[in-house]
């Protein structure tokens, strides 16, 4: 700045005084002219010398920031870009055009939505627009998916301001954080797994510790078959103990087959060997030992049997058996498991046998005293201490020199002004007998702490049947108690929102309806919510963000519900709510319209913000109603209907309802009579080769003829799912479908790769014997694995992905073909895909039927046909009606095609004439 204000100054000096000088020395007009006339070039000339000297010195000095800043953006391995207000990019660095996979010139001028899917895009505008609005840098974790791929960004963005201080766009530099994110979250799936199995073997530890503390051995038996039985997923459990030199069934849990004499004596012969070798016994196969072989016909249907003694310190108390119904490979995790609840099983026994036998020889009692695990205090006629064991200094932590000649009332006083009772066997007429009634109490220990004993009190008797003391036997069960207050607590409320459970809500509800009278009728409303797709959130928030979730939604319940009323959790995804102040129609409305204006605000967790959606039935209380399970029941049903039928996501309880459910109960029943009675057939639809028109395959899809009338698996397949009926119809299915490919495939040679694809459900994949079924099928039929192709439907898998993904990948090893099936409807179409062994995508109908009017759905299957190829998958698109869809699916590149052009669903013996023809167009219809 200091040459040109040098040059203003001194070419002003110079002006000014220049015509001065001149008429000081006397020069013509003429002559002033001709030197103004100079002056003003000569000014004009070294003006543009000065200007352009600065221009040049001015873009060199732009030039070499711009080389300091590009080098500087370039230099980095984020992506480095800037937008304008429209979501234009500007400027994209080579780190981030990479990640795009365009060039930064390709890029510039363009939006998201060229690289992102729909709704990445709306999420990115949507935080653009954020930052752009509040003028203020924010740092969120963004999740794209691009090229095939999904990444996790951490984005930093900035406003990008003009002089003026107006907001032109917005500067963002991102970060891929992918990997890392993918090891917390395996870090922390690795943590959730460690913790269950953790806080399962700390329930075990804690039902067999508190069953150590009780002398009653048919309750502890039972409690640790139950608990036991529950843990290693058996199905049943079996306890025998020694008695006359002999085995006896003392407790089984999980199944009334050991009333049959068969499986009884078999069992027993089982704790026999057991008991004969004292070592752990595992049989992978009852049914093919040649020990237990000889009577085929008798059999248990017990497959696999694992049995440990029960032993501790050398003496052998009896066997426990755990078995299963199906073959079953057993983990050193189990057996460790049963050994360890064998030897505290045996403990606790052995501990009930020392108490019997301290009851029959009270003359030894001094002998056994010291060495009793139990708190043993001898007091005499007046009361006072004259023996105190170990057992009881570790039970109240008085020594025995502090209880010497000392009255336990005196010292172990009770919380409150509550009292021990005398302990003197003379003064007490519980103690005439042998033994008094074990008595809880509450006691203080020597550090002030409140414990809960659990106190037996025994009468010690001269020879002539004089009383000269007692003995009390004290055991501390604080820990029992405690869980016992726990599990009490547990069968009213949900342990994880603190709200009450649908039994305590049904009791509150049959309350009001004992109260009410015909002079003063109780009204109430009950509301039955459901949480839309919140196992999809589930799935994609993980265990820990998706009970955040479930507290916060029962916050703002909460904050909903009124003064008379009760919000309750009755379902994984469920909640019902009692409004004790509503008494009609419209104000169950407007309650439920306010219910679901609360739901519309979304729920910040962390650094998520999720938004939930509810559906919700509701019944009123109407006169005659005295039956809060039936209420409970008509809430649920208007729930069901609301998220079936409803538009406003809200329904009334009405009697039609019933009937329709009903209707449902009667079409549940006639189809589980269908199968019995072979009602169901199968039809299939041919598959056929794109690019050569060859018969590939078929399709088994299933159909009920039910009383000389077709019943649309559209009505009958969501109500067997929604059952369970599913399974053992997917069952049937599966085994006729490829019954019947290995009849064609000996029928006709010529077609031995000829598959079957059989649609199987959710509900079969998270079967604990659906591989063994599968495995069983193949060899009982005699097709080939590489003939079989399973479908399952995006959604379902999308949904229930951590419980499906294992039973895939061992399909997956057993040369099975799996497909996708519907694919690009579900929730969730690329995300994880990748993680799951698909061979096949099976493109939904409703793309392809808009194939020709739709120009979108074209690019749609062609991105679809493009991920399959870069995923290693081939590509089926079904419903193909036209030969124009047939011709753009096949320049598409896709590999097959089924629908009503080629054939509709036809029965076997149409399905053998297609074979027989093998290529498509055949010469007629079938």
């Amino acid at each position: 700045m200091t040459v040109p204000f040098a040059y203003a100054f001194w070419s002003s000096v110079w002006i000014l005084l220049s015509d001065r000088v001149l008429l000081s020395l006397g020069a013509t007009p003429e002559l002033l002219v001709r030197v103004s006339i100079l002056k003003g070039w000569l000014f004009t000339l070294v003006t543009s010398v000065l200007l352009y000297l600065l221009i040049r010195r001015g873009e060199r000095s732009l030039r070499e920031s711009y080389a300091l800043l590009s080098s500087i953006i370039e230099g980095t391995t984020d992506a480095i870009f800037v937008k304008d207000i429209q979501g234009r990019y500007g400027l994209i660095n080579t780190s981030g055009a990479q990640r795009l996979g365009k060039s930064a010139a390709e890029i510039i001028g363009t939006d998201d939505r060229d690289y992102v899917s729909a709704e990445d895009f709306i999420q990115l505008q949507a935080t653009d627009r954020a930052v752009l609005s509040a003028k203020m840098p924010q740092q969120l974790e963004e999740t794209v998916t691009m090229q095939g791929q999904t990444l996790t960004y951490l984005t930093t963005k900035y406003p990008l301001c003009n002089v003026g201080g107006e907001v032109e766009g917005l500067i963002g530099i991102a970060r891929d954080i992918t990997e890392r994110q993918r090891m917390k979250q395996e870090r922390e799936a690795l943590l959730q797994e460690l913790q269950r199995r953790n806080r399962e073997l700390e329930a075990l530890n804690l039902v067999t510790a508190n069953a150590v503390s009780t002398l009653e051995i048919d309750a502890l038996l039972h409690v640790l078959l139950d608990r036991l039985v529950t843990v290693m997923a058996a199905d049943l459990g079996l306890i025998f103990l020694v008695q006359d030199d002999d085995l006896v069934l003392a407790a089984h849990m999980g199944g009334a087959r050991t009333d049959q004499y068969s499986s009884f004596l078999i069992n027993r012969e089982i704790a026999r060997i057991i008991r004969a070798t004292e070592q752990l016994l595992d049989i992978q196969d009852l049914r093919q030992d040649p020990r237990f072989s000889t009577d085929s016909g008798n059999l248990p249907q017990t497959r696999h049997v694992l049995g440990v003694p029960l032993k501790r310190h050398q003496q052998f108390v009896g066997v426990l058996q755990v078995e299963w119904h199906q073959s079953h490979a057993s983990t050193e995790s189990e057996i460790h498991l049963l050994e360890i609840t064998a030897e505290r099983c045996a403990m606790a026994l052995i501990n009930a046998q020392l108490f019997e036998h301290t009851q029959q020889l009270q003359q030894r009692l001094q002998l056994q005293f010291d060495r009793s695990p139990i708190a043993c205090i001898i007091c005499d006629r007046q009361g006072q201490v004259v023996d105190w064991n170990p057992a009881a200094i570790a039970v109240f932590g008085y020594s025995k020199a502090d209880m010497l000649g000392k009255v336990p009332d005196g010292v172990l006083r009770m919380a409150g002004d509550r009292r021990l009772p005398a302990p003197l066997s003379g003064l007490d007429p519980g103690l005439d007998g042998e033994t008094s009634t074990p008595m809880l109490q509450e006691n203080c220990t020597k550090d002030g702490r409140t414990i809960f004993c659990e106190w037996h009190h025994t009468p010690l008797r001269q020879g002539n049947g004089e009383v000269m003391g007692t003995l009390s036997m004290v055991q501390d069960v604080t820990a029992r108690i405690q869980a016992e207050e726990q599990l009490r607590y547990s069968a009213f409320y949900d342990a994880l929102t603190q709200l009450p459970q649908r039994r305590l809500l049904q009791q509150r509800i049959q309350a009001l309806l004992d109260e009410s009278t015909a002079s003063q009728p109780q009204s109430f409303a009950i509301f039955h919510l459901d949480l839309v797709r919140f196992k999809v959130l589930k799935y994609s928030l993980g265990h820990q963000l998706a009970e955040q979730l479930l507290m916060a939604i029962a916050t703002r319940l909460q904050t909903r519900l009124p003064a008379q009323g009760m919000l309750s959790r009755v379902g994984t995804d469920e909640f019902a709510i009692l409004h004790e102040a509503i008494a009609s129609l419209p104000e169950a409305i407007q309650f439920a319209e306010d219910l679901q204006r609360d739901f519309s605000q979304p729920f910040s967790l962390g650094t998520h913000t999720v938004f939930m959606q509810i559906t919700l039935g509701f019944v009123l209380r109407q006169e005659g109603d005295d039956d809060s399970e039936a209420l409970l029941q008509a809430a649920d049903i208007a729930m069901h209907h609301a998220r079936l039928r409803s538009s406003t996501g809200y329904a009334a309880f009405d009697l039609e309802m019933r009937t329709q459910a009903l209707d449902r109960l009667r079409l549940d029943s006639e189809m589980h009579r269908a199968l019995d009675r072979q009602d169901f057939q199968l039809y299939y639809q041919p598959i056929i080769q794109v690019e050569t028109r060859q018969l590939i395959g078929f399709e088994a899809l299933l159909r009920w003829r039910h009383h000389q009338a077709w019943i649309s698996p559209v009505d009958f397949i969501p109500l067997a799912e929604e059952t369970g009926f599913i399974v053992p119809l997917g069952t049937w299915v599966l085994r006729q479908a490829c019954t019947q490919l290995h009849n064609w495939h000996q029928q006709f040679p010529e077609h031995p790769r000829l598959a079957i694809s059989v649609n199987v459900s959710v509900a079969q994949l998270m079967q604990t014997d659906f591989l063994d079924l599968v495995d069983q099928v193949l060899q009982e039929t005699g097709l080939s694995p590489t003939c079989l192709k399973l479908e399952v439907t995006e959604t379902a898998v999308m949904e229930n992905a951590a419980q499906v993904s294992t039973v895939l990948e061992q399909l997956k090893a057993r040369h099975i073909r799996l497909c996708i099936d519907d694919f690009g409807t579900g929730y969730s179409s690329l995300s994880y895909l990748r993680t799951f062994p698909f061979d096949t995508l099976k493109v939904d109908r409703s793309f392809v039927i808009s194939l020709e009017q739709d120009p979108k759905s074209l690019e749609l299957i062609r991105m679809i046909r493009l991920l399959a190829r870069s995923l290693g998958m081939d590509m089926v698109a079904e419903g193909v009606e036209t030969q124009a869809q047939l011709q753009q699916l096949q320049a598409l590149g896709c590999e097959a095609a089924q629908g009503y052009l080629i054939s509709r669903p036809i029965p076997p013996y149409q399905a053998e004439e297609a074979i027989a023809l093998g290529t498509w167009p055949w010469p007629t219809p079938l």
